[in-house]
């Protein structure tokens, strides 16, 4: 369905990844711990090595704490967006995150500036 909304805004989706474990799960070939369950980096770290970027150059948009700390732990830059449970984490105040936006759309808004200011710095 994300692919579909995001295609239809004309913004490709290069790829989509999640990870199957849980360390409490019902199936016991899933029920363990792994690297790639957030916020360990293993998805990002795979993401990373066959679309060939840093994740430290890369965006983490979420609205769990648990988003933001796999932004940090990749050095990231992190997007808290307050659809979902990101508007009680936000008024929470407990969470490390470069920017909160009210949703996805104010994302790209803000990644979209953030890599206009980048460019304008690099010429």
């Amino acid at each position: 369905r994300l692919r579909e909304l995001l295609t239809a805004e004309g913004i490709p989706l290069a790829g989509c990844w999640w990870c199957p474990h849980h360390p409490q799960g019902a199936v016991p070939q899933y029920a363990v711990d792994c690297t790639c369950r957030k916020p360990q980096p293993g998805l990002m770290e795979r993401a990373a090595r066959e679309y060939g970027f840093k994740p430290s150059e890369a965006f983490v948009i979420g609205d769990k704490v648990i988003d933001m700390e796999l932004g940090r732990r990749v050095n990231a830059t992190t997007l808290l967006v307050r659809t979902g449970y990101g508007t009680r984490v936000a008024a929470q105040g407990a969470v490390a995150c470069d920017h909160i936006v009210d949703d996805l759309l104010d994302a790209a808004r803000v990644i979209g500036g953030l890599l206009y200011t980048n460019q304008e710095h690099s010429t």
